[in-house]
């Protein structure tokens, strides 16, 4: 084929070819532009999202954080009740304590019921064989030692005790070593006599008769059946003469 000139060859050559080239840089050009474009856009969106994110978060934390306090709160009001509903059974306890001892020291010893008849379980007893624990109740106007057993008193005196011969006045004595304690007592050949009990009495496992006259404040009673511990209260006042203890003092 024959071309006028060069520049009408390159043009029908090249030309179709230059064209193409160029339309598909301005379609590349505008696609990226497009696309920066729409990335630039939605950056500010990602970065609210993010940010709305991050509140939620912070306030999940802020309500869990009162929610743990009203916990606490909650936990400390009901230590404080429990507390003070402790001081106020305690002070209860001291107070009703403290009304039943006012109660129990206004009752007059000498109007105390006495029973005369044995239980089953103090007739029971072999000699010299001690008894379950017991209370005393207090002592008489006669030095008796009332004893509650089984939620009935019993009137007791100590074998081998006489305290009319001393002339002493120990009933302060025998009620400050004897009231409201818990003792056992054990008999002898002869359990009742003038409807009161014949007892050696035990304190903490001591065998009180043998303490008043080791410590001079009674004489030595020799009883003609209750004579089974005769030689320890014996013994015993030998030792207050000894020592010139108590009446025996010169």
């Amino acid at each position: 084929m024959y071309y006028d000139n060069k520049s009408t060859f390159y043009i029908k050559q090249y030309g179709p070819a230059a064209f193409t080239i160029a339309l598909s840089l301005v379609l590349v050009v505008g696609g990226l532009y497009i696309y920066l474009s729409s990335n630039k856009n939605n950056n500010p969106q990602d970065t609210l999202v993010a940010k709305n994110d991050t509140q939620s978060e912070q306030q999940v934390e802020q309500s869990n954080s009162l929610q743990d306090v009203k916990e606490d709160n909650v936990s400390n009001s009901t230590s404080n009740v429990i507390e003070e509903k402790k001081d106020v059974n305690i002070n209860q306890n001291v107070s009703n304590t403290t009304n039943a001892s006012e109660v129990k020291s206004s009752v007059n010893i000498n109007d105390v019921k006495i029973t005369n008849v044995l239980s089953a379980e103090l007739r029971a007893l072999n000699k010299l064989e001690k008894s379950k624990e017991l209370t005393v109740v207090g002592v008489d106007d006669n030095k008796n030692i009332i004893i509650n057993a089984n939620d009935k008193n019993y009137k007791a005196s100590l074998i081998g005790i006489d305290y009319k011969k001393s002339g002493l006045d120990i009933k302060d004595k025998l009620n400050s070593d004897l009231a409201n304690k818990k003792v056992t007592i054990a008999f002898d050949n002869v359990k009742v006599q003038d409807n009161t009990l014949c007892v050696y009495l035990y304190v903490d496992g001591n065998l009180y008769n043998q303490k008043l006259l080791k410590d001079g404040l009674a004489i030595l009673n020799v009883e003609k059946a209750n004579t089974s511990l005769l030689n320890e209260l014996v013994n015993a006042q030998k030792q207050a003469k000894a020592n010139n203890i108590g009446i025996w003092q010169k």
